[in-house]
């Protein structure tokens, strides 16, 4: 391997740190931030690039393309998305709680959790969230 290689290979990791800490590093912005300074366009575009997202907004407020939730869902999307109390939150939910976008916020929090997402929600774009985050 000559430097010429290894530089591409840093530069290209170097890349993909970035486009990860900027999908997912979303939410983490969000939560240093009062969401109430965010306009609709920015809270909406947030909850685009990562569903946790939906978390740190304040019940009642309306956003422009957030998905129709229960009261439940959304508890259960906090819960699996809570750094401090991740471990074993979504595996121990009941199947019928793991809706396709709970797996998609436990999935973005920890990849660990794909290995107790349904079959059924496994989808392309689960997947590509569980190897951007590697």
């Amino acid at each position: 391997m000559g430097p010429l290689f290894l530089t591409v290979k840093k530069n290209r990791k170097m890349e993909n740190n970035h486009q990860q800490s900027k999908l997912f590093g979303i939410y983490d912005q969000l939560k240093q931030k009062p969401v109430e300074s965010l306009t609709p366009e920015e809270l909406s575009d947030a909850i685009k690039q990562n569903i946790r997202c939906i978390g740190l907004i304040p019940e009642g407020m309306q956003v422009e393309g957030m998905p129709n939730l229960s009261k439940q869902e959304i508890e259960d999307i906090k819960s699996v998305s809570n750094a401090d109390i991740i471990d074993g939150v979504f595996r121990g939910l009941p199947k019928e709680r793991k809706t396709e976008l709970v797996c998609l916020a436990a999935v973005q929090a920890d990849n660990h959790n794909f290995l107790h997402v349904p079959e059924k929600y496994r989808t392309d774009e689960l997947i590509l969230n569980v190897l951007r985050k590697n």
